[in-house]
């Protein structure tokens, strides 16, 4: 398995792997969800990268709580990363 680090290099990532570190460590889905709102289509893929499948579901599921009327950018983003 890809550390942060080795994939935020293959990906030349311009956001340091720790910009979801701490919500993701602390299960803080919806911060980390309303963050990620705050970025570009690529820096959202890029992080997705680095985080699990379960979670990126997680992040996906409290944007829809975090935030219902623009969720559609973070959900969409990081449902591409698993295709």
């Amino acid at each position: 398995m890809n550390t942060p680090e080795e994939i935020y290099q293959r990906h030349a990532c311009p956001l340091r792997p720790q910009v979801l570190g701490a919500r993701v460590a602390a299960g803080d889905w919806a911060d980390a969800a309303l963050q990620l709102n705050g970025l570009n289509k690529d820096d959202i893929k890029c992080l997705g990268h680095m985080i699990t499948h379960d979670e990126r579901s997680a992040i996906m599921r409290a944007a829809y709580r975090a935030m219902p009327a623009w969720l559609d950018r973070v959900v969409d983003d990081l449902a591409e990363v698993d295709t």
